[in-house]
């Protein structure tokens, strides 16, 4: 930057020194994020665990709450949310704007609603990731959408067709057309799914709604929805890329260190 950069800007590590204790991984956020979504999709009670308390979580469930989610928070990184009502129309637009993975809203509203209107979502500015695979998959699933400016409007005009083959392996457009199906009772197969842990949990947290998924997992998913979703309790994941650091730290070290609440699998 053709600066030298002060102290508060950079760490300073005094490495060489074994570590030894215990390291307690939280939930993961994108996983998060997806679960939170669901709630959506059904008109019964979801009660969450293991909630990271993050500021992008906190703008999510802020927008949950807009749309008319109701929220109970009885203690750090457990929320118990229920979607009674609906009303796309109330929904927090600027901190939609604000929040990248906001995105996903578009196909859990999509289950519950004919038509709405969002705002093309903002967040991090980490290369183009353009909006085209999640518009094309709406298109397929039967839905139009009308653009004007940063305004997205949506309803729904004709049936899902029997598949679809997303034009990028994107985790968002995955995670939305998993969401929309999950209220359509037609059987649906989707290729070229992406695979990440955040749509897993996605899919995990669906089939525990009592959506019927096979290939969880897999870059191919075939989806059956079903109008009377239950509720669900449901323990978010911890975070695989804290675990990973977590393990990294322990081998550049060379220390034993214990790291809590993982998930081998």
């Amino acid at each position: 930057l053709g600066r030298v950069p002060t102290m508060s800007e950079k760490f300073v590590i005094n490495g060489g020194k074994p570590l030894s204790g215990t390291l307690v991984v939280q939930g993961s956020k994108n996983a998060a994020l997806g679960a939170l979504a669901t709630v959506l999709v059904t008109d019964q009670p979801c009660h969450f665990f293991n909630v990271p308390e993050i500021e992008d979580v906190k703008n999510m469930i802020s927008i949950l709450d807009s749309i008319g989610v109701t929220t109970e928070h009885p203690n750090p990184g457990e929320y118990i949310l229920q979607a009674k009502t609906v009303t796309p129309e109330k929904i927090n637009m600027e901190q939609i704007g604000q929040i990248r993975a906001s995105i996903i809203i578009m196909g859990a509203l999509a289950a519950r609603c004919e038509k709405f209107s969002l705002v093309v979502p903002g967040g991090d500015k980490i290369g183009s990731r353009p909006l085209d695979p999640h518009y094309s998959a709406f298109r397929n699933l039967g839905y139009t959408i009308k653009e004007n400016g940063e305004s997205i409007t949506i309803s729904k005009s004709k049936e899902s067709e029997d598949s679809i083959t997303l034009s990028e392996i994107s985790v968002t457009a995955t995670v939305n057309v998993l969401l929309a199906l999950a209220r359509q009772t037609k059987t649906v197969t989707i290729y070229c799914a992406a695979q990440d842990h955040s749509v897993v949990e996605v899919e995990w947290a669906l089939k525990k709604l009592g959506v019927k998924i096979e290939g969880i997992g897999t870059h191919t998913v075939t989806v059956t929805g079903n109008k009377n979703l239950q509720g669900m309790n449901y323990r978010i994941m911890p975070d695989p890329v804290e675990i990973a650091t977590f393990i990294a730290l322990a081998a550049a070290t060379r220390s034993k260190l214990k790291i809590a609440d993982t998930s081998p699998d």
